[in-house]
């Protein structure tokens, strides 16, 4: 066997695969869908907030069918009306300006006219701006009192809902009072651009001394509860990170996480999520043991600080405490009489689900409700936001069950949805423009014939064959684009790479092909030849590639010859001519490698079989003392192995060399290198 080494010839392969199956075009579509799918998302939501009055509700999305103007990109943000069903884009400036790149939003105004958001520019900075959403009109709102633009932190925006102040975090020192340089919470008038600081001292005479790390304003924006580990904002010695509670109206701030007796928690365990009413109650969950007498359960548990006094309120019915209870995603309502949350603690028999449900605690008499917003198996309720009064509940849901209450979109995508209290129905919501024209989920390992005509790759998108089918599982699909149709050819499986002239398609699959019925409880490789439809299965194994005889080699750490005793990854050929496996990654003497091989490639000589591959072991050729990963071609059924990471007097890379491939004819390799040692 000669083995050329040559730049040359391989930029000659790429530039000839690329150019001699062209189709008369540049670029070409392989995952085309042929089927038409019902009006439903072709990408995720995430991120809602929902107005106060629960009718408008932003978001940010990788669908592309939400709105009919062009440009839309994955990842846009939007406004959603539930009452008119419009859509509004709101990265988009206007008709000649490039769309903002959102990092947070807040919540729309309730009347509709009004959003804030950041725009983040470098590392965790961002610019703040505003958008009128009935004309458009974009304004950047982060420049002081002397006209100079200054940064906020991009994941902190409140916009108050009758549109007149905005809150947010910033190091920028806005105000005499902040000299430390660290992270605060400040309050925008947006009538007259004024600026004020809401983490005062308690002396109200400095700024936090420590980094605010959240926030929660009331809906009336009179409180503001933030979460910190300063020691400058009560009179008393405090321990940890704590939640602190300010009165913009008094210029107050009081402790909030303290014990029965007042005085502040010693207990420095963290504190979760927590939101503030209107009238200065905070919800919010902890794992601190010393806030209510008797805590000793040692888990989250939720709390309602209330009057200057925490209760707990996730008890059972006898008000004992409960043994491993996980509130979370805690929100309180503006009145302070309901508070929604997610749990995994079953409070109700008719919770079955066995992990984050949605559950209402009622104030007024004591109840935890469950909301029972059934949208499929498993029912899986984050509470994200609630409305004003409490009744209008967001949260976002998984199942990969289809029912009255969710669309085909929810198999594929964690969807959100609105329950109402009131009438306990669900409502999904999936704010559409028109059906989806591509592929609604991700398309992967892709693998081209060497004619480029058939190309092989794995998605769940429903919509790749003629006729639809209502399930998510990862498929492997089979485009034939000189007929152009798509064929399934694995289920539940990913290809591994398809033969150079299209006749064989090696699989990856933990089921057994082609029906993927039978679960084996490990990957397998499996075979399968298109000219007679049969499949082979070969053996529990990783990276592999075939050739125009349906020779397979692949990475496997099990040991599947007998000498293989090194409990790493070696190499192996399949001969499905007679379903033979031989190891590959051994010394001509039979001596298996002393370090893991892997990343294997075959050349499509029929009358010399060549297998090149990477390996750390220094046994597999004489003289093997460079102490470097190398890249070994072995012939078959010979046993020869050549290093092909040496200098022609054979002194092996002084660097790492990887990643081998080679031509049809084996006659060249191409490998990347570490080594300095290999050329002139």
């Amino acid at each position: 066997m000669k083995i050329k080494l040559s730049l040359k010839t391989l930029l000659l392969v790429l530039l000839f695969s690329i150019s001699q199956f062209t189709f008369g075009q540049a670029l070409h579509w392989l995952s085309k869908p042929q089927s038409q799918l019902p009006k439903i998302l072709n990408g995720n939501l995430s991120d809602m907030k929902m107005s106060a009055n629960g009718r408008y509700i932003a978001f940010r999305s990788f669908a592309t069918n939400l709105v009919t103007e062009s440009g839309a990109i994955r990842g846009d943000s939007y406004v959603y009306d539930r009452q008119t069903g419009d859509v509004q884009r709101l990265n988009q400036q206007g008709s000649f300006q490039p769309p903002l790149l959102i990092s947070e939003f807040s919540a729309p105004t309730s009347d509709g006219t009004l959003i804030a958001f950041t725009s983040r520019e470098v590392a965790f900075d961002s610019t703040l701006y505003s958008k009128n959403l009935n004309t458009g009109e974009v304004e950047l709102l982060s420049v002081d009192q002397n006209g100079d633009e200054f940064n906020v932190k991009y994941n902190s925006v409140f916009l108050h809902d009758d549109g007149s102040s905005l809150d947010f975090i910033t190091d920028t020192l806005l105000v005499p009072e902040h000299i430390n340089g660290v992270d605060n919470v400040y309050r925008l008038n947006l009538s007259d651009g004024s600026l004020n600081l809401l983490s005062l001292s308690n002396d109200n005479t400095a700024a936090s001394m420590a980094t605010i790390r959240s926030f929660s304003t009331s809906p009336n924006g009179r409180y503001v509860a933030f979460y910190t580990n300063a020691t400058n904002l009560v009179s008393a010695a405090v321990v940890g990170r704590n939640i602190y509670l300010r009165d913009t109206v008094a210029e107050t701030t009081e402790l909030v996480t303290i014990q029965p007796s007042g005085a502040p928690s010693v207990d420095d365990s963290l504190s979760s999520s927590y939101t503030v009413s209107n009238t200065g109650d905070v919800a919010y969950a902890s794992f601190r043991s010393d806030l209510v007498s008797t805590d000793n359960n040692n888990s989250l548990d939720l709390f309602l600080f209330k009057n200057g006094q925490n209760s707990r309120l996730n008890l059972d019915n006898s008000g004992m405490e409960l043994s491993d209870p996980s509130p979370d995603y805690v929100k309180i309502n503006a009145t302070g009489n309901l508070i929604t949350f997610s749990d995994t603690w079953a409070y109700d028999p008719a919770d079955t689900n066995d992990d984050y449900s949605l559950y209402q605690y009622d104030v007024t008499t004591g109840a935890i409700n469950f909301l029972n917003a059934t949208i499929g198996a498993p029912n899986i309720a984050l509470n994200e936001t609630v409305s004003a009064s409490g009744q209008s509940v967001l949260f976002r849901g998984v199942t990969d069950e289809i029912n009255s209450t969710s669309s085909l979109s929810t198999q594929f995508f964690p969807s959100y949805y609105l329950y109402d209290t009131a009438t306990g129905q669900t409502e999904q919501i999936e704010p559409v423009a028109y059906r989806p024209n591509t592929a609604i989920s991700g398309v992967n390992d892709v693998s081209l014939s060497s004619d480029q005509r058939y190309a092989v790759f794995s998605s769940t998108s429903p919509n790749l064959l003629p006729v639809f089918e209502n399930e998510a599982s990862e498929d492997t699909f089979l485009l034939d684009r000189e007929l152009g149709y798509s064929s399934l050819v694995g289920r539940f499986a990913a290809p591994a790479d398809i033969s150079a002239n299209g006749r064989f398609v090696l699989l990856r699959s933990s089921f057994f092909q082609p029906a993927g019925m039978i679960d084996l409880g490990v990957r397998n490789l499996f075979l399968h030849d298109r000219d007679n439809n049969s499949y082979l299965q070969i053996a529990p194994g990783f990276t592999g590639h075939v050739n125009n005889a349906g020779l397979v080699v692949f990475e496997t750490e099990d040991s599947l010859a007998v000498n293989d005793t090194n409990g790493v990854e070696d190499i192996y050929l399949f001969n499905p001519a007679d379903n033979s496996i031989s190891l590959i990654s051994q010394s001509i003497g039979g001596e298996v490698g002393d370090a893991g091989s892997i990343d294997p490639n075959i050349n499509d000589d029929a009358a010399q079989v060549s297998i090149v591959f990477g390996s750390g072991s220094t046994n597999l050729v004489p003289g093997d003392v460079n102490g470097q990963f190398d890249v070994f071609v072995a012939d078959w059924p010979s046993s020869v192995i050549t290093r092909v990471s040496q200098t022609a007097a054979l002194v092996g890379g002084n660097g790492r060399s990887y990643r081998g491939d080679m031509t049809a004819d084996g006659s060249e390799v191409v490998f990347v290198s570490a080594a300095t040692n290999l050329t002139s």
